[in-house]
């Protein structure tokens, strides 16, 4: 069983950084910022938790992912109506390796406030070192289809800031009624 433990994760994780690796790829000088998306940072975060037999790390990345990374992914892949192989990869597979990480070894206490904190991190540094034409995090600029509704700029954030905390409240609570109990407490 612990075998399998450490190769599972091992493959988990592997699956992960390859969808990261192969969208990092994908983009070009201009939209390498792109990466910076919260998204990918807690995908990150979550295969370097499956690497370390990490849960916290893990739940941290797979809470913000499933609430709010993935649907807004969706959303504007719908709203768009484009996106690419890599792009649903990147969010499909970080999804599909947490929840079945989380399954086995349970959802750790502790992980709604630094699942919650990336977003207006991952904004404040999106802000500084992304270009403006990329609005990463929607630093920049409101979410166009919603424009109308969150204007200036730091009322959309502080929108989808407390509506991020709803959401990923809602989602632990969620989690912890369709994940076991937690076996360790480890960070």
């Amino acid at each position: 069983m612990d075998s399998w433990n450490r190769w599972g994760r091992t493959f988990l994780a592997f699956l992960v950084f390859l969808s990261l690796l192969l969208h990092t790829l994908s983009k070009t000088r201009e939209t390498i910022g792109e990466m910076l998306w919260a998204c990918y940072v807690a995908s990150a975060i979550l295969a370097v938790g499956l690497l370390l037999n990490k849960p916290r790390w893990v739940a941290i990345g797979f809470l913000f992912e499933a609430t709010l990374g993935f649907p807004a992914w969706l959303m504007d892949a719908l709203a768009t109506q484009a996106t690419t192989f890599t792009s649903c990869f990147g969010h499909l597979a970080p999804m599909t390796a947490g929840f079945l990480y989380l399954r086995r070894t349970g959802l750790p206490r502790g992980v709604l406030l630094p699942a919650w904190l990336l977003y207006p991190l991952m904004i404040a540094i999106s802000r500084w070192i992304t270009p403006p034409k990329l609005n990463v995090n929607l630093a920049h600029a409101p979410w166009a289809p919603g424009k109308w509704a969150a204007n200036p700029l730091w009322m959309h954030w502080t929108f989808n800031t407390v509506a991020a905390l709803i959401l990923l409240f809602l989602a632990e609570m969620l989690l912890r009624r369709v994940t076991p109990a937690p076996r360790s407490q480890d960070a």
